[in-house]
């Protein structure tokens, strides 16, 4: 069988990876023009540049740069063309939290245009411009007017670029290629790993869906970071904003995680930290909308309580790890070294104003983060589904009888109060059922002779009930049953089914086999006691059965000459028959 298995997922594995190497094969043999977009002319302005502010001239700067401004302070940068660059020109320009103001030959050509709100303070935003040149640009002075209200990117002139739109548009997808690769990651393994946790939310365990948030909210702003956020939205406040949110955001989950995963003593600590950095960001966001205090400085208070809390998480590993010999925290330090030391390098980035940086290191410490607890959270994933597989054949055996595997005493009281307490109050039929002279069986033919009776009456009984309703063991000889057809002669249908089926079954017995059969209708919503009505049931089934003991013919047990046959030779009964 698994020879079979593996020879069925080896065909279409063969298969498809023939397909794959003809397709390749095709793509080197068949001729084509270079179709790949992108590859227009792009060409960095990086050198040359003369930055004037008041009472600053520079002269012969290379980009980027930084001078010392004032917030709202003017400067500007100059650069005189001396190359005949063809026609359809464009300059790809990053404003930091910037105003942005083009002139050529002191003609404006561009300029940024922030807009007024009358109920919000509308917030900076660090965004790229491109501004269309017009021909004949050697000689030709270029100035940029730059200006920033925010005190960390006042003064920054970042690099510019010349070249076709299609270029400098690649150009950015090709600067950011891996750190495209890992978000791509990131949001493919936090998608899988809460739809995951969606599908078997049956096991009451979160963890998976917290480190799917994690790693969405780690994708969110590692692409924030990568500064192609406009390829998605032009909204000022999503792109001034959502990197700054995402820092104060994202310990939340993690913390949740940790809470579930590795901290089990700690949950109302961990608990407190996950709702300071909410409370946190419902302080930020009124802050900024205000005008009173932008993101960006308020992001200095979301790095120290990120670095609070990384202090003390480590400090609780060790702790765990040195004092209890914790596997789970240390297998986590372990983990997570790497993810540690990258937030630490991201948070000395943004503390020296060192933005370029950001990402970069951090990238290397994620990858390794997810990668390693990827594997560790769906090997614990396997073992809950495992541990949930088994309760659940334990819970079923709890409502199986294992002689006939037919319901027990516990599933049947389950269901008929199931029954009865429908809204619908529809009606339904209970039939009760017991053996007679089972004992009488039991002594003279042993036990496993009453068993083989227990089961070929229970075979009767579901294959007259067939799918009218279930039948159920709910002791020693007796048995129930509840449909939902409470027609009478359906009701007579079933029994004289059953005893045809019996009268089959003991054609090559010693004994007789021998129902007494009790039956009535529940209306629930004229039935005040489910229990008064089982009652009843039951005393109906008792009075059949008395009638029948009365019954000399039908209640004479064995017949001599058929007990003579079942017996081996020279065993006799060891008991008379009644």
């Amino acid at each position: 069988m698994r020879q079979r298995a593996r020879r069925g997922i080896a065909i279409p594995l063969s298969i498809s990876t023939g397909i794959m190497f003809l397709v390749v094969l095709l793509t080197l043999l068949v001729p084509s023009e270079d179709l790949h977009l992108g590859r227009g002319f792009q060409e960095e302005l990086q050198s040359g540049w003369q930055i004037i502010a008041e009472g600053t001239t520079l002269q012969q700067v290379s980009l980027p740069t930084e001078i010392p401004v004032q917030p709202n302070e003017p400067y500007q940068a100059v650069y005189t063309f001396s190359v005949d660059y063809p026609d359809g020109m464009m300059l790809r320009i990053r404003a930091s939290m910037q105003s942005v103001r083009v002139l050529l030959e002191g003609r404006e050509i561009y300029a940024s245009a922030k807009p007024e709100a009358a109920l919000f303070f509308v917030p900076e935003a660090s965004v790229w411009h491109f501004v269309a040149l017009p021909s004949d640009l050697p000689g030709k002075k270029l100035t940029i007017q730059l200006a920033s209200p925010v005190r960390n990117f006042a003064g920054i002139v970042n690099p510019v670029s010349i070249g076709t739109g299609d270029a400098l548009l690649y150009g950015l997808f090709r600067q950011n290629r891996i750190n495209l690769l890992i978000v791509l990651f990131l949001m493919v393994f936090g998608v899988l790993s809460v739809l995951v946790a969606f599908f078997v939310r049956q096991l009451q365990d979160n963890r998976l869906l917290y480190l799917g948030l994690f790693a969405l909210m780690i994708g969110i702003w590692i692409f924030s970071e990568t500064r192609l956020m406009q390829m998605i939205t032009g909204n000022r406040y999503m792109l001034g904003s959502i990197s700054y949110i995402m820092i104060t955001l994202t310990p939340i989950p993690l913390l949740l995680y940790l809470r579930d995963a590795v901290f089990e003593g700690y949950r109302r600590l961990l608990n407190a930290l996950a709702i300071a950095f909410f409370l946190w960001l419902a302080i930020q966001l009124p802050l900024q909308l205000t005008g009173l205090a932008a993101l960006i400085e308020t992001a200095i208070v979301s790095n120290s309580l990120i670095l609070v809390t990384i202090v003390l998480i480590v400090c609780l590993l060790l702790r765990d790890m040195l004092k209890f010999k914790s596997r789970i925290a240390r297998n986590f330090l372990i983990y997570s070294s790497a993810l540690v030391l990258s937030v630490l390098i991201e948070i000395l980035n943004f503390m020296t104003h060192n933005y370029d940086a950001i990402s970069h290191y951090g990238r290397i410490g994620i990858v390794i983060f997810f990668l390693l607890l990827a594997g560790s959270s769906f090997r614990m994933i396997n073992a809950l589904l495992d541990q949930e597989k088994e309760a659940m054949v334990l819970s079923r055996l709890a409502y199986k009888d294992a002689l006939t595997g037919a319901g027990n005493r516990l599933a049947f009281e389950r269901d008929i109060a199931d029954k009865f307490k429908q809204s619908d109050q529809e009606a339904f039929r209970l039939i009760i059922m017991d053996i007679n002279n089972l004992k009488s069986i039991n002594d003279r033919f042993g036990h496993l002779a009453g068993d083989e009776v227990i089961k070929a009456c229970h075979a009767a009984m579901s294959a007259a009930i067939a799918a009218n309703g279930i039948c159920y063991r709910t002791g020693g000889d007796e048995f129930a049953s509840i449909i939902g057809n409470t027609d009478p002669a359906e009701y007579r249908h079933i029994t004289d089914t059953i005893r045809q089926k019996l009268a089959e079954a003991e054609a090559d017995l010693p004994y007789h086999l021998e129902l007494a059969v009790g039956s009535d209708v529940c209306r629930p919503d004229h039935t005040a006691s489910l229990n008064a009505f089982i009652h009843h049931v039951d005393q109906l089934m008792y009075a059949e059965k008395k009638i029948m003991k009365q019954n000399i013919i039908s209640h004479h047990l064995v017949d001599q000459e058929r007990t003579a046959a079942y017996m081996p030779s020279g065993l006799s009964p060891t008991a008379h028959e009644p």
